[in-house]
């Protein structure tokens, strides 16, 4: 038995351009399929450039490390003053004024008094720089000098502790150090530095307010301020005073390990707690162009804690009544 069946050709013909759709519809599918894996491999090739690109900043960068906490902590030794107490005149704030009414007073009570305008004014900050590259002992002059990095052990240099900071242990302070050119304040060197101090005490005065001294602002001169053998006042900021001044601060360019670029400690307060003298230093290896973002934050930074703010200071902090601030409330500064 034969068993026949017929195809209708118009079905044949009605097939044909179904099949060739459904084809197209594959192939568009399989392109974009494609286009989709092209693009995500470019975009990870371009992730993997742009993470190498950025560890090589990352290597490129220069960081700052401070070490205020180890010279708070250095300064607190036996037999080290860590500040002198010189008492100041401020102008006296016109906090509340009161006015009486004219005519009749009920029962003689006055107005309720008004707040005027009080005497906080924008700091003032002299810079002293005449410390710059003048300690022979801790002033890296000539290359191949041997100079002191905080207190060694020893009048004189004998061979130990040299400072090393990849050593093992790492030296990073009350060592002798072996100064480099990169360690010489020149010319280029002190521009840079007061360029940037010069910058940092006007973005102080443009940010803190403060009481101003009446007069002179007098320092006791009863020892070197600051910290790596300080700086010896003037006479004259003991004897007359420092002139139109709030704040003075002291500059060298001793050189530093690792990569500290600056350091700064207050050394005088008055009687209030409020710092009126400190010493700046800045390494001179990073007196260069391409630190001299880094060095502008670094010495705010550092100014900071002549100021007061870090918490070996808080004990000092007080109110516009000159009343310490509570233990919970550390965030005045008198």
């Amino acid at each position: 038995m034969e068993l026949r069946i017929r195809r209708n050709r118009c079905a044949e013909v009605a097939l044909l351009p179904r099949f060739e759709l459904n084809f197209a519809l594959v192939c568009v599918k399989v392109l974009l399929v494609l286009l989709i894996l092209e693009a995500a491999l470019a975009t990870t090739k371009e992730f993997r450039l742009q993470v190498q690109v950025l560890e090589q900043d990352k290597e490129n960068t220069v960081s700052h490390s401070c070490i205020h906490d180890q010279i708070i902590e250095q300064r607190k030794r036996p037999g080290r003053k860590v500040y002198s107490v010189s008492a100041q005149v401020y102008a006296e704030p016109d906090v509340f004024k009161s006015r009486q009414r004219r005519g009749r007073v009920l029962l003689d009570v006055s107005e309720r008094p008004k707040r005027h305008t009080d005497a906080k004014q924008p700091i003032r900050i002299y810079l002293n720089y005449d410390a710059v590259g003048h300690s022979s002992d801790r002033d890296c002059r000539n290359v191949g000098d041997i100079v002191k990095l905080g207190e060694p052990t020893g009048a004189s240099y004998s061979g130990k502790p040299s400072c090393n900071p990849q050593g093992d242990p790492p030296i990073f302070g009350d060592c002798w150090y072996n100064c480099t050119q990169d360690d010489i304040a020149g010319v280029d060197k002190k521009h840079r530095l007061r360029k940037a101090l010069e910058q940092t005490a006007d973005w102080f005065r443009r940010a803190l307010s403060v009481e101003p001294v009446r007069g002179n602002l007098r320092l006791s001169g009863y020892s070197a301020c600051g910290q790596d053998g300080g700086v010896q006042l003037p006479r004259e900021y003991v004897e007359e005073g420092v002139a139109n001044a709030d704040l003075v601060l002291l500059v060298t360019t001793r050189p530093t390990t690792g990569n500290t670029l600056a350091w700064a400690v207050a050394c005088e307060r008055d009687q209030w707690g409020r710092a009126i003298a400190g010493h700046v230093n800045v390494a001179p290896r990073h007196l260069t162009a391409e630190a001299e973002t880094l060095l502008s934050a670094t010495l705010i930074h550092e100014v900071t804690h002549v100021l007061g703010f870090d918490p070996h200071a808080f004990a000092h902090f007080r109110d516009e009544r000159k009343k310490k601030a509570n233990s919970g409330d550390r965030t005045s500064y008198g």
